[in-house]
């Protein structure tokens, strides 16, 4: 099934190593099923020398408790990897989801020097329209790893009913914050 805003041929796969020193966003679209309905989808970005870099996503359907480790233990594995990482978490505008993001950045605090919740705006697709375009460009690459195929596969269902989005949420979140805040190098 193929929606109609990206196209897997666009990603191109590398193998690059990016300097450790270089600021990159991961962003966390939280959901909180196990084994059913929405995806947690956690995406880190990086801009190198004008190219996006897409350098890792963790994707799962966990419960709350589990889904809270998980991001803790990617936030660690990332502070060991990299100098600086700034960490979003989507806030969902009820109750509480503003319970679930303070939880978090209650959580991440303790090992990421910069962590927020972000109450998106906006829909979906208007949300995705810049980094559809930017990968369109060729701007846009996927460093190898095990999450490529997924990645692929449900970025060019998007929009699709049924499919699922959240990967995209997430990635449409990492891309504009790295897209607002990071200089070229």
């Amino acid at each position: 099934i193929a929606g109609t805003m990206f196209k897997a041929g666009w990603f191109e796969i590398v193998d690059v190593k990016i300097p450790r020193h270089i600021r990159r966003f991961r962003y966390w679209d939280k959901a909180g099923t196990e084994g059913a309905g929405d995806w947690t989808a956690g995406a880190l970005l990086v801009e190198y020398k004008g190219i996006f870099y897409w350098e890792d996503f963790v994707i799962v359907q966990a419960s709350p408790m589990k889904r809270n480790r998980i991001i803790k233990n990617t936030a660690l594995q990332d502070k060991e990897r990299f100098d600086e990482v700034e960490v979003w978490v989507e806030q969902e505008p009820a109750a509480s989801g503003k319970e679930s993001a303070a939880i978090s950045l209650m959580e991440l605090r303790t090992i990421v020097d910069y962590v927020n919740a972000e109450t998106v705006s906006g829909n979906k697709i208007t949300r995705a329209k810049m980094h559809s375009a930017q990968a369109e460009q060729g701007m846009v690459k996927l460093i190898r790893g095990p999450w490529n195929e997924t990645f692929l596969r449900l970025h060019e269902a998007f929009p699709t009913k049924g499919i699922p989005d959240d990967v995209v949420d997430a990635a449409s979140g990492a891309f504009n914050k790295c897209r607002l805040h990071t200089p070229t190098v």
